[in-house]
């Protein structure tokens, strides 16, 4: 399952990471880990130095929870030191 994420992971990233867009440079990382995913969220952030943490509203169980945030993200984004951005 790891080696699937990253291989999922790897495959995202060559998709963005050649873009040529002026004036803006993303550095783009992924890990896969097994753990609590908020702590391991926040703990990359931290040790990565992350500026934003860039995330969907909704996980991988297809439903939301109050106010239309996963669980997920919706703790990221209350212990998170730095911005988290939430997408749809």
């Amino acid at each position: 399952m790891k080696a699937s994420a990253i291989k999922m992971f790897n495959k995202k990233i060559e998709k963005y990471k050649n873009r040529k867009d002026e004036g803006v440079q993303v550095t783009i990382k992924a890990k896969a880990t097994i753990g609590c995913p908020t702590e391991k969220i926040i703990e990359f952030a931290y040790k990565e130095g992350v500026d934003l943490i860039i995330m969907g509203r909704t996980g991988l169980a297809g439903f939301a929870i109050i106010k239309a945030l996963g669980s997920v993200a919706r703790n990221v984004s209350e212990k998170a030191k730095c911005p988290v951005m939430l997408v749809r």
